[in-house]
This record gives C-alpha cells, structure tokens and sequence, in this order.
C-alpha cells in the first residue's frame, strides 16, 4: 500500500503547483505547453487537476470577503498554498477513490486520446470504436471473448461478427467493461460514456444488456440509459444530440449556457468557466467541435456575454 499512497501525494503535490501557477497568471507560454503535457500524460493526473478546480469552486462559492481573503493569502504565500491544496485534493476520499481504481487498471490504456482530441480505431474482428474527448480504453481479445474496457470518458461502438467463430466452435461474445457492470451488445451501434460517477448508453441501432451484477436490462434501438453499481435507471427516448459528437458536433436545444459550457469544457484544454448570472442563458445551436475558441467567440456574439481571459486556457464566460 505504501507505493500508491506516496504516488498520490506526488500527483496532489503536482497538480496543486501547476494550479497556483496558472491561477497566478504569471504562467509563460512554455509553462502551458509543458502543464497540458503532464495533464495528458495520465488519467491520474487529469482526476487531481479536476479536483483542484473542484476545490477552487468550493472557495469562489464562499462569502466575498471570505473568499478573497483566501485568494490573498494564496498570493501572499505560494508555498503554503501549494501544500494546503495539495492536502485537500489528496485526502478527499472521492479522488482517492477514483485513483485508487487507476492504479489498479493501469495508468497506461492501449488506446486514448487527449483532452479535445477524437480518434477512429477498427479492431481484428472489423468492430469500430470512435474514441470522443480524454477517453482511455483497453482491448483484451482472447480465445473465451471479445473484451474492451472504458476507463473513461466516451466512445461510439458498431459491433462486427466474430469473424473467428469457426476457430473456436462458436461466436466469443462482444462485452464492453465498466466500473459499475457490463454491455453486451446485440449487433448494435451505440454510445457509452464513463464520467461524474455513473455510466450512461445511448442505443442508435440494435440494442444492449446492461449487467451491473445487481440487475440486468435490456435497451432497446432509440433508447437511453444510465447505471451506476446500485442500479439502473428506467430507460427513457434517445436525445439525438448525444450522438451528435461522434460526428465532431456540440449542439444545445433549449440548454441552460452553464451546462452548455459545462459540456465544452470537456473538449478544451485548460479552465472554462461560466458566470452565474449567465448561467440560465438559452442556448440552441450545432457548433463544430474543431474550434472551441470559434464557439465561444460566436456565444459573445449572439449572446449578453463577454469573455474574460485570465490566459489563453483560462476562460470565463461572464456578463456583458
């Protein structure tokens, strides 16, 4: 146990150092270049710099004076700071939790892509797996099953016949693993997405067994769902736009501009924020996912916003 408890203290300690940096707004171009590769370079890394941001959130939503008394003292003593965050994003239980099942995995997936970044793969039995933004999968092809693994993030699945039936007397069964249970598709086109503790299935053709080890359902073409290890909820119409990504799309119909944001966040590096008092803006529209800086120059446009750059991977959606 020693092993992984001294890795998380280093990881907590990392990400902690490069959030006072950037949150100091003295970081250099090289400083970002070299911040996005270490936030790429492990799932591990990506959890503690969202739990910095988590926690920052927590002391932006205090009192004002409160809140920038903090700040101060932040300003006033980066050491410090540094080691109090570290401690914070080290000892919450949650992101202990979420890297403890890391290390178990593995920090290296055979396949992934980085924050913004999509990737089409087709597997030995002509299965197609379209990889959406900071997503990590394993494949375990063997003779018993064709196995993949989400260990986060969103991927598209068009299942393919096992074209080695014939070598093993019968067709290995496709299943898709998760944290909380397992799809088995039925010659199936459809969308899993591992984040924020649960994990929901869009079915756009064929259907699906979803398994938790506690139920079992099936979701049939046009349907949705999500499960976590305790249940499954009843299925409801497949919402088009949750496939809309796989076809490098972001659209909103009648969104709130904070979930909006909240979901373009995924596919851009660095911080996105939304004001509160833009929060319950409307938002509807399709927007390519190739340039984020492009959607959010047309929601100043459209929109009473503005946007206010602390730098050019700090971004905050706010009030004209």
């Amino acid at each position: 146990m020693a092993a992984p408890e001294l890795s998380i203290r280093q990881t907590a300690m990392q990400a902690a150092e490069w959030f006072v940096l950037i949150d100091s707004g003295e970081a250099t171009a090289q400083d970002l270049t070299a911040f996005e590769q270490w936030r790429q370079a492990s799932l591990a890394h990506e959890q503690a710099w969202q739990q910095a941001q988590r926690i920052s959130g927590l002391a932006s939503g205090l009192p004002e004076q409160t809140g920038a008394t903090l700040r101060r003292k932040v300003r006033l003593d980066r050491r410090k700071a540094i080691k109090q965050l570290a401690w914070l994003i080290a000892v919450l239980p949650a992101c202990w939790l979420g890297w403890h099942t890391v290390e178990q995995q593995g920090w290296l997936a055979d396949y992934h892509t980085a924050t913004g970044e999509q990737r089409r793969l087709i597997l030995a039995d002509g299965t197609v797996i379209q990889l959406n933004t900071a997503t990590r999968v394993n494949v375990d092809y063997n003779n018993a099953s064709r196995t993949v693994h989400l260990l986060g993030g969103e991927i598209l699945i068009e299942t393919a016949h096992d074209p080695d039936a014939h070598l093993h007397g019968k067709s290995r069964p496709f299943i898709l693993q998760t944290a909380y249970g397992q799809i088995q598709p039925l010659g199936t086109r459809f969308v899993v997405r591992h984040i924020d503790g649960h994990v929901f299935v869009a079915v756009e053709a064929g259907a699906v067994q979803v398994n938790n080890g506690r139920y079992a359902e099936i979701i049939d073409a046009g349907m949705q769902t999500r499960f976590d290890a305790e249940s499954i909820a009843l299925p409801q119409a497949l919402a088009a736009r949750e496939l809309h990504w796989s076809r490098g799309v972001i659209s909103a119909d009648d969104t709130p501009l904070a979930d909006f944001i909240a979901e373009l966040s995924r596919y851009r590096p660095g911080i996105l924020r939304c004001d509160p008092a833009v929060a319950d803006i409307r938002v509807t529209g399709a927007y390519q996912l190739q340039d984020t800086d492009a959607i959010l120059l047309n929601l100043a446009k459209v929109f009473p916003v503005k946007l206010e750059y602390r730098t050019r991977y700090w971004v905050t959606v706010a009030a004209r």
